[in-house]
């Protein structure tokens, strides 16, 4: 069985968590990305943040293709 790991704040044990989107970055690192905040369902405390994959994904083709067409014109 896997382990569960428990809320700092309410010590309920994590079992699922509620993900919520929000924007990471800062003005020293550039853009900002998108990402979600994993949050326990009991009480809300934040767990842990990340960036979100596919938009993350979604963002790296948009560069690329407007770098290719950008050099094929």
């Amino acid at each position: 069985m896997i382990g569960h790991g428990k809320c700092p704040k309410c010590q309920d044990t994590v079992i699922r968590c509620d993900l919520d989107q929000i924007i990471v970055g800062n003005k020293g690192i550039g853009p900002f990305f998108h990402g979600v905040s994993m949050c326990c369902p009991r009480c809300g405390t934040v767990l842990g943040v990340s960036v979100d994959p596919s938009s993350l994904v979604a963002d790296i083709v948009d560069q690329v293709a407007k770098r290719i067409q950008g050099r094929t014109r």
